[in-house]
């Protein structure tokens, strides 16, 4: 073999990973590694291939790959050659490492970072933990046909996941099942009950801005207010709910869980709803009413959503499906006001 190669290659013929991309990774290691100097020239594509005993095949598409890459120039009837003016590795530092500055997070990243939401400490699943379904009563029969009828079904690229036809199905639920005026425009599907959360906080919210939540309350909301700026405040609860009593700071946003207030399970009356509402409307405060349980009712029927009195200024997001789906499947959908469609 050639000696300035002698001691590059290794072609190891038991292993798992094709002949080819053994070469191909181990010439480009030595490129990108600085011990194949600038302007050297492999031997051709024949003799390279009968002093390494592999065919010419594997040696072409080796070469094939890293002049693709920029690591070979090659012409015809010219033997390969390194190709000039790449980028070495960083000058070593202290102790011979190399010297590379440290990657940055943004202000965002680091927010989530130091949420702590999912508890970090989260142990493994056991009975009555919130958000966990019962895996054997899902449908997956059922849900198999589902998926693949709207796969023969799916025509063109489209705006998915926001397409006509699930924000018209949703709207038509909302209608009927909610008592909530709203158009399909009006219905943003996202894939988290988080993700609707920041999306609406990042267009009604200046970074420093106040926005309420319920204590005790839902931490995925915090975190979601939390990661876009916003100054986040417990408001104490009573057997009604939010309590507004006494309070003088002024939130640009509101999130409650009014029909089912989580982790409580208490219901806010009607009184105290009609109240909530016109605070929000005295300050200009955005209302994000978070139904996450809504479909599961038992004794009664559910409660019709306040956005049907305040249209204008509130956001109902309807339920996540990752509660029946087990948590591969996340998908979240939000009524928003229409001043706030064009955040699809």
């Amino acid at each position: 073999m050639d000696q300035t190669l002698s001691g590059l290659i290794d072609i190891d013929r038991r292993a798992a990973v094709p002949l080819a991309r053994q070469l191909y990774e181990q010439l480009r290691s030595a490129i990108a590694g600085n011990r194949l100097r600038q302007g050297y020239r492999l031997p051709s594509s024949r003799l390279l291939a009968r002093q390494l005993a592999v065919s010419r095949n594997t040696v072409s598409a080796a070469i094939d790959q890293l002049a693709a890459e920029g690591y070979l120039d090659i012409a015809r009837g010219r033997r390969p050659s390194i190709a000039a003016g790449l980028a070495r590795p960083p000058a070593s530092g202290v102790g011979g490492h190399a010297s590379v500055a440290p990657l940055r997070l943004s202000l965002w990243a680091r927010r989530i970072g130091q949420a702590g939401w999912p508890f970090a400490s989260e142990a493994a699943a056991r009975p009555f933990v919130p958000g966990l379904a019962d895996a054997r009563a899902f449908p997956h029969d059922v849900w198999g046909r589902c998926l693949r009828r709207a796969a023969r079904s799916a025509h063109g690229r489209g705006s998915a996941p926001n397409r006509p036809a699930l924000q018209q199905a949703l709207a038509r639920h909302l209608i009927e099942h909610r008592g909530v005026r709203t158009e399909p425009r009006q219905i943003i599907v996202t894939p988290s009950a988080q993700a609707a959360i920041e999306l609406i906080a990042r267009v009604t919210l200046d970074v420093g801005a106040l926005a309420w939540l319920e204590n005790p309350g839902y931490g995925g909301a915090r975190v979601a207010l939390e990661a876009v700026g916003a100054r986040v405040a417990g408001v104490s609860l009573d057997r009604g709910g939010l309590v507004l009593a006494g309070r003088r700071d002024r939130p640009r946003l509101v999130f409650v869980t009014p029909s089912h207030q989580y982790p409580t399970g208490r219901l806010m009356p009607v009184d105290r709803r009609l109240e909530l509402l016109r605070f929000a409307a005295s300050v200009g405060a955005v209302l994000i009413e978070d139904d996450y349980d809504s479909e599961f009712h038992y004794e009664r029927s559910c409660r019709r959503a306040w956005s049907r009195r305040s249209s204008a200024r509130s956001a109902t997001p309807g339920s996540s499906c990752r509660r029946p789906c087990r948590t591969p499947c996340r998908s979240s959908w939000r009524r928003v006001p229409m001043r706030l469609t064009f955040a699809a």
